[in-house]
């Protein structure tokens, strides 16, 4: 029983410690309201669109693999819309050199018309829209954008039109030497 009293002791004496050392009343916060200025901010919010390729193989991912090449496409999206191009990675997948033949390449548009294509590194000059053939050694990659060449506006400071991928399905051929010449048929929709 004694204990039981002593620890009631020291309970009383800690809650009336407590009691003692609290402030007498709720301490008074001084302090300015904060105030920021925010102004009328415009949000767009655009639809994300997707790159699928319908053939020769369907990939919702736009990439092709053969064993020979492998070919990773995409669209670029801005605020304005969909450009008229396809972002391309080409990993050449054989144990020999790989030709690109820029100038056997060609687009078809939505609208059924088939056109040259001119790839970024010759876009921006002024000179000639022939490309040279470009060659990937084994195991190599090449990292380009390319356009149909009849929708890129030729300028000093190029850009490529908007909206035309957008009209249904197009295509895109692609030739390649890789001991012998290959023609790739790509056809792709924007989603």
């Amino acid at each position: 029983m004694e204990r039981i009293g002593l620890f009631l002791g020291g309970m009383v004496a800690l809650v009336v410690l407590g009691v003692v050392l609290a402030p007498s009343g709720p301490e008074e916060i001084i302090s300015e309201p904060v105030v920021e200025a925010v102004e009328d901010v415009e949000c767009v919010v655009i639809q994300d669109l997707t790159l699928e390729m319908l053939d020769p193989v369907y990939s919702e991912k736009a990439v092709y693999d053969d064993g020979i090449l492998r070919a990773s496409f995409d669209i670029t999206q801005t605020i304005d819309g969909i450009e008229t191009g396809l972002s391309l990675w080409l990993h050449n997948s054989s144990a020999d050199a790989m030709v690109v033949h820029w100038d056997r390449c060609s687009f078809q548009l939505p609208s059924a018309d088939t056109v040259n294509i001119v790839h970024e590194d010759q876009a921006g000059s002024l000179g000639t829209w022939i490309a040279p053939t470009l060659t990937i050694g084994p195991g190599g990659d090449l990292f380009t954008a390319i356009y149909p060449i009849s929708d890129v506006e030729r300028m000093e400071d190029w850009s490529p039109t908007l909206g035309v991928l957008t009209q249904g399905p197009f295509s895109l051929v692609l030739a390649v030497e890789a001991e012998t010449m290959r023609y790739y048929a790509f056809r792709f929709i924007v989603r």
